[in-house]
């Protein structure tokens, strides 16, 4: 479940259509250890969006966009198959979790902010909205 603190992907996109997205990362983690976080999205209901390889629509991208000292993996979930406007893709709908982890530097110690950016295009059976970036953002402390 996503919780408060939501940010949506719409620029002119009204609310009820725009994707929700939210970055979960725990509050503290040890020195030295990886930081383990998710990208969490709420897709509105009858829309999808695309799988990150898809070539046949606009593919999710998630991309690390905090200090270039940290490193940061993106692991996205198995993309389910479907047809849109009569072509085979892959992609997701309703919820979906993309876990994703940052690797600070050797000895990192206090607050880090992780940030991401986000790439979406939402589609239904008639209509594709324009694709939507947003940046993300959690704050963990290394201790």
């Amino acid at each position: 479940m996503i919780s408060a603190g939501l940010l949506y992907l719409a620029a002119l996109v009204p609310a009820e259509e725009a994707v929700a997205v939210a970055l979960v990362a725990p509050p503290t983690v040890a020195v030295g250890k990886p930081i383990p976080a998710k990208i969490a999205m709420e897709i509105p209901d009858g829309f999808h969006i695309y799988a990150a390889d898809e070539t046949n629509g606009i593919p999710t991208e998630i991309s690390w966009a905090g200090s270039s000292s940290n490193k940061a993996t993106v692991n996205y979930p198995t993309p389910v198959p479907f047809e849109s406007f009569g072509i085979k893709v892959r992609g997701y709908s309703h919820k979906i979790e993309v876990p994703v982890t940052v690797k600070p530097p050797k000895g990192a110690k206090g607050k880090l902010t992780l940030r991401f950016k986000v790439t979406t295009q939402s589609c239904n059976d008639s209509t594709c909205l324009p694709p939507q970036t947003v940046e993300v953002s959690a704050v963990t402390w290394i201790k």
